[in-house]
């Protein structure tokens, strides 16, 4: 409700100022191309960022040179600061299935042409296998104007088409762009996470990236899984959690989980134990 009305004082505004609902704009030394009707859009619009915490713990965690991969990537929202935090000789893997979404990355994209070498973008849905069914549509617009037809009745997300992407594993991802390091990823994806982990433990095993994730435990009951189903996965490969300022979560009985309300959820940072702060 917040949001809407958000929308519409910044919609008015803008219209006796002979503007429309697309701003191009400057924010935090990233150029954007923004629909306002969008909710991520609007935040960014408004505050510069569409979840601080998230970018803040990424900024903290990669390093210039680094390699991250950004999975449920939008946008665009945090691959553009990824691609600031590893500078040019780093790289963002950016993946997101569905067209509309990825289209709006591209062009933000481009807006920052400093960047275009450090980032590549991919459509793809990743899940445990490669055989595995993409969906003809997933939730991946929160819009605040405009046809509303589908949306996920807790989280508002309208679904989009994924014309054009493709299935495969985390695991083929790394062997098909022959990375030779992982130092992050972030995972976003409305209760795949489970799957995203699972086809990609060889990888996760062998570089023990960071994994900024959030955790909704509804969208996994959704899918028919436990609501802490990639925290189980992630804790037999040896990881621990904390939260985005770094304080140790219980990773044994997991009681933070619990405490989510219903629709509610938490981003977390799992780290493997040897890696540095």
């Amino acid at each position: 409700m917040l949001a809407r009305l958000a929308y519409l004082a910044v919609h008015a505004v803008r219209r006796l100022t002979g503007k429309d609902d697309i701003a191009k704009v400057s924010r935090c030394g990233l150029r954007w191309v923004l629909d306002l009707r969008e909710g991520l859009d609007l935040t960014i619009f408004l505050t510069g960022y569409f979840e601080h915490g998230v970018v803040r713990t990424c900024q903290r965690l990669l390093k210039p040179g680094d390699v991250a991969i950004d999975v449920g990537a939008n946008m665009g929202s945090q691959t553009l600061h990824m691609a600031k935090a590893v500078g040019p000789t780093g790289r963002v893997l950016s993946v997101e299935p569905t067209s509309c979404p990825l289209g709006r990355l591209r062009a933000n994209l481009s807006g920052n042409p400093s960047l275009l070498s450090r980032v590549c973008l991919i459509q793809a849905f990743l899940t445990s296998t490669s055989e595995e069914h993409i969906p003809e549509f997933l939730p991946s617009s929160w819009r605040l104007a405009g046809d509303r037809s589908g949306a996920h009745p807790i989280h508002r997300g309208v679904p989009q088409d994924t014309k054009g992407a493709y299935s495969l594993t985390l695991d083929q991802l790394a062997e098909k762009e022959k990375l030779r390091k992982v130092n992050l990823i972030k995972i976003d994806v409305d209760g795949a996470e489970d799957a995203v982990i699972a086809g990609g433990e060889r990888t996760i095993s062998f570089f023990r990236p960071y994994i900024v994730m959030e955790v909704a435990p509804y969208t996994l009951i959704e899918r028919g899984l436990s609501g802490k189903a990639p925290l189980h996965r992630l804790r037999r490969l040896g990881y621990v959690f904390e939260d985005l300022n770094g304080n140790r979560l219980d990773s044994e009985y997991l009681q933070w989980v619990d405490q989510l309300q219903p629709g509610y959820s938490r981003d977390i940072v799992a780290r493997y134990p040897e890696r540095d702060n």
